[in-house]
């Protein structure tokens, strides 16, 4: 039923799916996980159908779903983590503002769920893998305030023996950024920001990943971003 062409029937599937598991208790959650192959094939068919569906009240029982999943049982959705991810953020520049801030508040609760270490990198193969696409802007632009977030929360960038390998792959990936959208302000701006934040945590350890990590053509045009909007960091 999940795969219908009627999306009246879809529709119906996804409440009886959702309706059975709001009736379980976490470990009875956990039970059908380890003991139903059924289980996990369900939940990634309804992710894969996810980025793609336009009827909106399908879209919302799938969040429904999804939050429940969240906030019970996480580990179902790791293997198909970054589908949900960017499933969320395009969500968030949704015209309709229920579907919006409701991707918004799943969010937070994946942050609050795995945490910001574990999406940190994540986020990083997110942002590496869009291309330079017009229509995946509004979408960059809300990972990158995202990832912005997740470096402000995350744990592991503190430990200062060990962590010149995150602050490397952060880098990297913001200079593959600036290199694609350096005239685009919106894009620049959260850039920046991520840049900002990974100096906060450790200047000394940033600004190596920048001068050693980063190719000619990144490094000059960030010093010119830097130089334009942000002098502080250019110095």
């Amino acid at each position: 039923m999940l795969k219908s062409a009627k999306w009246s029937q879809r529709a119906q599937a996804l409440e009886d799916f959702l309706r059975y598991l709001i009736e379980m208790q976490p470990n009875e959650l956990m039970n059908q996980l380890k003991t139903e192959p059924d289980f996990a094939t369900i939940v990634e068919i309804v992710i894969q159908k996810l980025d793609g569906e336009t009827v909106i009240r399908i879209l919302e029982i799938s969040l429904d779903l999804i939050e429940l999943l969240l906030s019970s049982l996480p580990e179902c959705l790791i293997a198909n983590i970054n589908d949900v991810i960017i499933c969320f953020l395009k969500q968030l520049s949704s015209r309709r503002e229920m579907i919006s801030e409701k991707a918004n508040d799943l969010i937070n609760l994946a942050r609050e769920t795995l945490g910001a270490d574990f999406l940190l990198p994540h986020f990083i193969s997110i942002l590496d893998d869009m291309a330079p696409d017009p229509q995946q802007i509004k979408t960059k632009i809300s990972a990158l305030e995202v990832l912005n977030v997740l470096i402000k929360e995350s744990e592991s960038l503190d430990n200062n023996s060990e962590n010149y390998p995150q602050y490397v792959a952060v880098v990297k990936s913001l200079g593959n950024v600036i290199k694609q959208h350096s005239s685009q302000r919106s894009i620049v701006n959260p850039v920046i920001g991520a840049i900002l934040s990974l100096r906060d945590k450790n200047m000394q350890t940033t600004f190596k990943a920048i001068v050693e990590e980063l190719n000619q053509t990144q490094y000059t045009i960030l010093k010119q971003l830097l130089n334009a909007y942000e002098r502080t960091l250019a110095r």
